[in-house]
């Protein structure tokens, strides 16, 4: 599990040289959080590290921004929050249910470059699936989506989590309320799990039909539970994003009342 670490301090501490060297340590990235830094040319009076003395470690938000061009604070912190969540993105994910969801999913992480494998019960399913997604063996998932029937999400994440209880969960179910009241009964298992909802689909199905832009430019609702942990929420909002969905979030009855009136009635 990838994790986010902060270096902070007063001016002039040696932040700078400290952040080089834990990121060459564990091979990890830098993200600037010193304003100064952000602009190009601004080099005196900084610690700015020149690009000759990075070691070879990717630097974010450095020399990004004119001195003439108006940037703030809100800027930055959408800016560095695009990035850290780029960086902490599930690059492994494990999807339960190789139907045309899941398998459109598995298309669209592959796409992005994560490693991905698939399960079905359907063995047929499952090959057939994984064989389109070119799969990898995935040991220890950053993500786990559930893209099994809504009466089975509950056993599925049960039993998932039992293997890879370090994994954010998602489901894919068009039903939020059921799902969010069975997993409330798990206690903090449900801390991991934050129910979704990707509004998307074909006239056809199965994994034949899967298609790694099924998302694009579509609605992908999210509907966190009480438990639901911030890292599980921003993993999920990650993912859609990097599918090329919106992310919409509502409460589970709320979600449910409006899908009920758009496609669940004759």
């Amino acid at each position: 599990m990838k994790k986010l670490f902060i270096v902070a301090g007063a001016t002039a501490t040696g932040k700078s040289n400290l952040a080089q060297k834990i990121a060459g340590e564990i091979s990890a990235e830098i993200v600037n959080a010193d304003s100064m830094q952000l602009y190009r040319g601004m080099d005196i009076g900084t610690a700015k590290v020149p690009v000759a003395e990075r070691g070879g470690i990717e630097h974010h938000l450095l020399d990004v921004v004119d001195v003439n061009e108006d940037v703030n604070v809100s800027w930055y912190q959408s800016e560095a929050r695009r990035i850290i969540d780029d960086l902490l993105l599930e690059k492994s994910v494990v999807v339960v249910g190789a139907g045309l969801i899941g398998t459109s999913i598995a298309l669209g992480c592959k796409k992005f470059g994560a490693e991905v494998e698939l399960f079905d019960k359907d063995l047929r399913a499952q090959k057939l699936a994984n064989d389109l997604v070119s799969n990898s063996k995935v040991d220890n998932p950053d993500l786990v989506v559930i893209a099994t029937p809504i009466n089975e999400v509950k056993n599925t994440f049960e039993r998932v989590f039992q293997i890879y209880p370090n994994s954010v969960f998602i489901d894919t179910g068009s039903v939020k309320t059921k799902v969010e009241v069975e997993l409330q009964s798990l206690g903090a298992m449900a801390e991991n799990f934050c129910p979704t909802h990707p509004m998307a689909g074909r006239e056809l199905d199965g994994a034949e039909a899967a298609q790694s832009d099924l998302f694009q430019g579509r609605t992908w609702v999210i509907s966190p539970m009480a438990q639901t942990s911030p890292r599980a929420i921003d993993l999920a909002k990650s993912l859609i994003d990097k599918l090329g969905a919106k992310v919409l979030e509502m409460k589970a009855a709320e979600h449910d009342l409006a899908v009920a009136r758009i496609s669940h009635l004759p």
